[in-house]
């Protein structure tokens, strides 16, 4: 009886060790992605900004002072 108590004990932590080996996986990869979508974003807002300044002084708009 004492056997499969250990067995079972021994599967328990195991099976609970891999649960948080995923957990932390998934938080490395939602990290990662974060990451490239902040780097996108900001390289596309700047283009953005570019493109609209670029057809404010087109238009005329440009800095008058």
């Amino acid at each position: 009886m004492e056997k499969l108590q250990e067995k079972l004990l021994d599967c328990y932590v195991r099976i609970h060790n891999e649960e948080g080996q995923g957990m932390v996986e998934y938080a490395l990869i939602l990290f990662l992605i974060s990451i490239v979508a902040i780097v996108f974003l900001t390289q596309i807002g700047l283009d953005i900004s570019d493109v609209y300044d670029d057809v404010e002084n087109a238009l005329g708009g440009g800095d008058a002072t």
